[in-house]
């Protein structure tokens, strides 16, 4: 039958679609077969970033501690809470304090009679110059005796130095307060250090901006600047300490003693990344076009680390390729592109964070 529907449809020079047969309208397959623009990116190689685990704390951190010895009587504050600078936080039992004062304002109060006395009688020519010079001395001794047994009374309250929250608490009421001895921790509200120990086979310099991810997953993350490298290696480890500060922003920060990741870029590896809008998924492969001669290429990759602006390919593409942007679900292999847009797209390890 259809050979007979052939033979009549060139007889009569026309054409008749095999609809039955799997045949696509000419319209639809013109269509199929052109985009009228797409836009493209170069994968390129980049140093790889390597993460180093590493640990948040306050930029401003005190341990609180008494310059005087005494029993605690009362601690105001516990852990988590906030504090502004200057409040009351640990009182200590300043009963000895307070007798220590009065025995210097007695004192006081005797040296500023017996000068009294003694000017008087100086007055008189009953007593010499010499014994009015040593009464005013004595007098001079105890205002000092009195200054120095009220400033006890400050050492006997402990106070905020700073706006912040308590992180730590090492005493309760009726424990022995040493000098020196913390008895409270204050994280002072603000910006963060983030410390690290980094390999020695890394090359990181103080100015260096990194980026600080989230130990909860590859999402999200926060730019910081290295403040402090110090050049010294652990014996054992072969690390070396690095510090970088996470600015206060609206963003909320990571919490002070928490894990997250520093990542620094490898000076001897490299990857191969693309834009991360360029990726599309189906099913459990991963794909990507690439436009070669405009024409539209399929690829399936192998994707590896990713962050919001970036994709890693650890197979699949290589290098000077241009990735299509956004790829529309209607694109498939195969088409023209009637344009042709090359899109730069940012590669600093910062342009990942947000």
């Amino acid at each position: 039958m259809t050979t007979r529907l052939l033979l009549l449809a060139a007889a009569i020079g026309t054409v008749v679609p095999l609809t039955s047969c799997g045949g696509r309208d000419s319209n639809e397959e013109r269509y199929r077969e052109t985009v009228q623009a797409v836009e493209v990116s170069r994968a390129i190689r980049q140093p790889a970033i390597l993460s180093v685990p590493a640990r948040v704390r306050s930029a401003r951190t005190a341990e609180m501690a008494t310059r005087s010895s005494g029993t605690i009587r009362r601690i105001l504050v516990d852990v988590g809470d906030v504090v502004r600078e200057g409040q009351n936080l640990v009182l200590l039992d300043d009963a000895d304090i307070q007798a220590g004062v009065s025995r210097a304002q007695a004192d006081l109060e005797l040296a500023r009679r017996t000068k009294a006395r003694i000017e008087a009688l100086e007055r008189d020519g009953a007593a010499t110059g010499q014994e009015l010079d040593e009464a005013t001395a004595r007098l001079q001794v105890a205002e000092a005796g009195l200054r120095e047994a009220r400033s006890g009374l400050d050492y006997a309250v402990l106070r905020a130095p700073f706006g912040g929250v308590v992180s730590a608490r090492h005493a309760d009421p009726g424990d022995l307060a040493v000098p020196g001895s913390p008895l409270l921790e204050i994280s002072g509200a603000g910006d963060l250090i983030v410390e690290a120990d980094v390999s020695a086979r890394l090359s990181v310099r103080k100015g260096q901006l990194v980026t600080i991810q989230p130990a909860t997953g590859p999402d999200g993350g926060w730019l910081a600047e290295v403040t402090r490298v110090v050049p010294v290696l652990d014996r054992a480890s072969q690390t070396f300490r690095v510090e970088a500060r996470l600015e206060a922003t609206n963003r909320r920060l990571p919490v002070p003693n928490s894990i997250v990741a520093l990542q620094v870029a490898s000076a001897s590896d490299s990857v191969l990344v693309i834009p991360a809008d360029a990726m599309f998924v189906r099913g459990q492969l991963s794909g990507v076009f690439v436009v070669r001669d405009s024409v539209l290429r399929l690829r399936w990759i192998r994707p590896g680390r990713a962050e919001s602006s970036l994709v890693e390919v650890l197979s699949g593409l290589v290098a000077g390729d241009n990735v299509v942007r956004r790829p529309e679900s209607a694109l498939v292999d195969g088409q023209v592109a009637e344009a042709v847009e090359v899109v730069p797209w940012p590669l600093r390890p910062e342009d990942g964070a947000r």
